[in-house]
């Protein structure tokens, strides 16, 4: 993790060689359905736009501490899954990561810095 004083640019976000998925979506069509309804949330909670990027992890700095989190692991802060990671289309914006009781079935999503080293899902186009 780098020092703390460090901003990364954000044109430069490594990608996962991970395929999009949602924990416990069973099929397509149900991860997507579900992850334009989180997405839809999380932009109705905080009345910010959110960008289309698909994040699978980002590593943060949160009260001293080198924070990581990861789609389909637990949350460091509360021990829920992550369901979805999120960025508003407003740099300046904090990430948004999406739990079962925070910002999916209830409550509004847990902000993470604005800075966070982001790494995306592959992009369906290089998957094939």
């Amino acid at each position: 993790m780098p020092e703390p004083s460090v901003r990364f640019k954000r044109t430069d976000v490594p990608v996962a060689a991970m395929k999009f998925f949602l924990p416990a979506a069973k099929d397509a069509e149900m991860v997507e359905v579900t992850y334009r309804a989180i997405k839809k949330n999380a932009e109705e909670s905080t009345g910010w736009p959110i960008t289309d990027t698909r994040y699978y992890e980002i590593y943060f700095r949160h009260n001293g501490q080198n924070l990581h989190v990861r789609v389909g692991d637990l949350d460091p802060s509360n021990g829920e899954t992550v369901i979805a990671i999120f960025k508003p289309k407003d740099p300046d914006r904090p990430f948004l990561v999406c739990t079962p009781n925070r910002g999916v079935a209830t409550g509004d999503p847990i902000f993470a810095s604005d800075d966070a080293l982001a790494i995306v899902f592959e992009p369906e186009s290089r998957l094939h």
